[in-house]
């Protein structure tokens, strides 16, 4: 999805084979997709060995460890915004039509900006808007409880405030 996220030259060949992924999800009868809108496409971390309870190995980041750098082709945020716009409008009636709900995973970590690259969905208000730029019970967001816990957001009230639009779900300990 790069190019579909950051507008390249593949972008048409991209949202074409999404939309087919879509109506392929359908036919099998897979009722949501989760997907992300990170310009790097990347879950990053900086560690991939942190012990944790019982001697389990786990992943994890630490923002002091990615280099914060001034990166020259990166897109600004509203650029993201207008790509994702235009792929919402181009995917959520595939969506709708096939049976599928469309499910936005925060970014993670969510920061508004990572190794000098904006993000833009780290936030309530993001997914505020993300599922108001098509209204469609197709258009929703996944709900992963670790990174909203790391934008700081009380989870309950997360819950019940994006209620209507969560597709997915997934836990995992954030406690230290």
């Amino acid at each position: 999805m790069s190019d579909i996220v950051r507008g390249g030259p593949t972008q048409a060949q991209q949202l074409e084979q999404f939309r087919r992924l879509i109506k392929n999800l359908g036919e099998a009868g897979v009722s949501v997709c989760c997907y992300n809108f990170m310009p790097d496409e990347i879950w990053v971390r900086t560690d991939v060995t942190t012990l944790e309870r019982g001697g389990g190995r786990v992943t994890a980041f630490r923002d002091r460890h990615v280099e914060q750098k001034n990166v020259k082709d990166s897109l600004a945020a509203d650029e993201l915004w207008n790509n994702l716009t235009q792929m919402l409008k181009e995917l959520v009636p595939v969506a709708a039509a096939s049976g599928v709900r469309l499910a936005m995973h925060p970014d993670d970590p969510p920061l508004s900006r990572l190794a000098g690259r904006p993000q833009i969905m780290g936030n309530i208000e993001a997914f505020e808007r993300q599922v108001r730029i098509v209204p469609s019970t197709a258009n929703g967001i996944c709900f992963c409880q670790g990174c909203l816990s790391e934008m700081g957001v009380d989870v309950p009230f997360a819950i019940r405030h994006l209620g209507a639009h969560i597709h997915f779900v997934h836990f995992h300990d954030m406690c230290r």
